[in-house]
């Protein structure tokens, strides 16, 4: 979005950057504190005669770890309900895409050594609850039950499966009428997670910073030099948890998504 702003002009679209969402949002939690800010900055945006804002946040509901609670973002409703609230004067859908457990369990661990910890992957596992913890029904739930938004769920494993193209065809057709959509065509890779190796260098290198100025540059630099691109995908679960984890989620997730 950021690097087809014309494009976006020309279909009535803007978007919340993220340097401003981190402000306006953060993990969740300035929603609910002060609101007034994000309310500024669409009414903003709104004032200028587009059709669609797009607020796309990845850290809008926290941490979808919460100790004992059964399931990820478990207590989501309150922060799901502030963002309706605070924008209660516009017509919103929620565009949530689930992943399956196990490939999100391996990617959220990627994501906290990427912000400096220093945990392997097996201590992290079994600090969660291990795969107690991974139902994406009380989330979706939430979602559904949301008052003053319509929401629609989607399955981000399949779309990405199809390609990048595809999965943005496929948000912008959450809203907008199918052929007024250019054909979508980007090919650039951005925020590319750090292959096998640059994960466990990452992580041993995490313990000498200090900073979160100091651990963005040192990110950068394995995301950069060590990537998933040049070397293996980190494989983090073991078969046997892997299965475990099908087992118990791949019908409910099915379900889930049939319900949309």
């Amino acid at each position: 979005m950021r690097d087809r702003k014309e494009i976006l002009s020309q279909l009535g679209i803007v978007f919340v950057s993220r340097s401003a969402s981190d402000e306006l949002i953060g993990w969740g939690t300035k929603i609910r504190s002060n609101p007034m800010p994000l309310q500024q900055q669409v009414h903003s945006l709104a004032e200028s005669g587009c059709q669609y804002i797009v607020i796309s946040h990845e850290n809008s509901l926290g941490k979808p770890f919460s100790q004992g609670c059964g399931g990820l973002y478990n207590k989501s409703a309150e922060q799901i309900n502030a963002f309706a609230e605070a924008l209660s004067n516009y017509d919103l859908t929620f565009i949530y895409y689930v992943r399956r457990q196990w490939e999100f369990v391996e990617s959220y661990y990627i994501q906290t050594v990427h912000q400096g910890s220093r945990k392997t992957f097996k201590e992290w596992y079994t600090s969660i609850g291990g795969s107690e913890n991974l139902s994406w029904r009380p989330l979706v739930e939430n979602l559904r039950t949301i008052q003053g938004g319509s929401t629609i769920i989607k399955d981000f494993g399949t779309l990405v499966e199809n390609g990048q193209e595809w999965y943005l065809k496929d948000f912008f057709e959450c809203f907008i009428d199918t052929e007024s959509i250019p054909p979508v065509e980007y090919k650039s890779k951005r925020n590319i997670s750090v292959g096998e190796t640059g994960l466990k260098m990452l992580r041993a290198a995490n313990k000498f910073t200090d900073t979160a100025a100091e651990r963005k540059l040192l990110r950068k630099f394995f995301q950069q030099h060590f990537n998933n691109l040049n070397y293996p995908r980190p494989s983090l679960l073991n078969p046997e948890e892997q299965m475990r984890i099908k087992e118990k989620y791949a019908s409910e997730l099915v379900e889930l998504l049939k319900n949309n």
